[in-house]
């Protein structure tokens, strides 16, 4: 492996990086065979899986020397890591007894779903609260004539159920995601009021208030456009959009944090900032829209790579997207490697490999019967599209048979709405 030097070399070697997060991911996945099935046949695959790097390490150090060996290591380090923290979730999962009725008060953290009644709502909750002095993560269903955001304090009262992962029915995955241990369905409810303190709380509940006053009838799409909080959004308006497959522009990802990145570039280059000084303006502005949105998997990896960029830029780095994605994927399972298993991490990382590997070939195809122009604009949304279809049907079970022309149609619109509605959104609150 060369020096790095500025302007000739890419900003890391492409190589190591994809191996250590490869090696985390399988690291990661490795005890959920141990759910699936027993220890045996994970303890079999973990060898077999350590045994495969060491003859690559042997391999690629004829080529590279002992660095090889550096890198490799590296990637095995980060494979047990990987193991250790979803063995963790698993085991303290497992290890969650049922509990007699009680009274249980917290915050909202995520509404799942929202259900309007006759006489009120229905609300699927994960609920921070305290649990004998020790704060857990709890899912319910509650029914209130009151309406509840996020970060509301909720007071009921119910039998506190394990939220086991592995039952009788298969493995679900999602208690491990988000580390919930208990849940809790249709309690009594005391009490829902009172906001977190806070200015992330407060600033999401007086966006929410904002746009409800001003716009009561689209309150609820704006707020999920720039928040990716649906709870405000009717169901069959949601499941609309979803058949339509344009319900991503709700899931805070890559291309809201890009439209936001794209609108601050503007606004600098307006006012002739130069671009090495891009990077202490717009990092700070995404950083906090990142927490605003609750720091998911696909706001993590599009900040990542985003700092990357301008870190290159800044610095005069080459810039290759598999090193970058890279990059991404090692820093967000870092900070929770089961989110590996969330829906939004797989669909942001997949659609952004597969821009990067498939987009040239595919345009190039394209060109042949569309002019050039319109071949680079349509390949990048058909390429998202098909590297996603796979997690799309597995997770929706159906597949949207128009979706690749609403999102050709829908998302360059999308861009622009997103970004005024972020405008004049900050305008209203003001």
């Amino acid at each position: 492996m060369s020096n790095y030097t500025k302007d000739n070399n890419q900003i890391m070697n492409f190589r190591p990086l994809v191996t250590v997060a490869i090696c985390f991911i399988v690291g990661i996945i490795l005890p959920i065979v141990y759910l699936c099935a027993n220890a045996t046949i994970y303890f079999v695959l973990a060898v077999i899986s350590i045994a495969v790097i060491v003859v690559l390490a042997v391999i690629r150090s004829k080529k590279f020397n002992k660095l090889s060996y550096v890198v490799y290591g590296i990637g095995i380090a980060f494979l047990i890591f990987g193991s250790i923290v979803t063995f963790s979730r698993i085991f303290y999962n497992l290890g969650a007894e049922t509990r007699s009725y009680e009274v249980v008060s917290g915050y909202v953290q995520k509404i799942n779903s929202k259900e309007e009644l006759s006489n009120g709502y229905k609300y699927g909750l994960i609920v921070n609260a305290n649990v004998d002095g020790v704060n857990e993560k709890i899912y319910t269903v509650i029914v209130t004539n009151k309406e509840i955001t996020v970060f509301n304090e909720v007071t009921f009262k119910g039998k506190l159920n394990n939220y086991y992962c592995k039952s009788s029915k298969g493995v679900n995955l999602y208690p491990l995601t988000d580390n919930i241990r208990y849940s809790v369905y249709e309690p009594i409810v005391y009490s829902v009021g009172g906001l977190k303190e806070g200015i992330i709380p407060t600033l999401r509940n007086h966006l929410y208030n904002t746009l409800k006053s001003y716009c009561p009838v689209n309150y609820g799409v704006i707020n999920g456009i720039l928040t990716g909080d649906t709870s405000g959004i009717d169901n069959y308006d949601l499941t609309t959009y979803r058949r339509l497959g344009v319900a991503h522009i709700f899931a805070v990802s890559g291309l809201h944090v890009g439209f936001l990145f794209a609108a601050v570039v503007s606004i600098l280059k307006l006012f002739k900032v130069k671009r090495t000084k891009h990077i202490y303006f717009v990092i700070p502005t995404l950083l906090f829209y990142v927490a605003f949105c609750g720091f998911t998997a696909s706001c993590m990896r599009a900040f990542t790579i985003i700092l990357i960029k301008l870190i290159a830029d800044t610095f005069g780095y080459k810039r290759d997207g598999l090193n970058t994605i890279s990059i991404g994927a090692i820093v967000v399972l870092t900070i929770n490697p089961t989110s590996l298993f969330t829906i939004g991490f797989q669909l942001s990382f997949l659609a952004y490999m597969g821009i990067i590997l498939f987009t040239k070939p595919f345009s190039r195809l394209l060109s042949k019967v569309l002019s050039v122009r319109a071949s680079e604009f349509i390949s990048p949304y058909v390429v998202a599209y098909l590297s996603t279809l796979p997690v799309i049907v597995d997770c929706f079970g159906y597949l949207a048979p128009f979706a690749i022309l609403f999102n050709v149609l829908v998302i360059p619109i999308i861009g622009i709405v997103y970004v005024a509605c972020f405008i004049v959104s900050i305008l209203l609150m003001i």
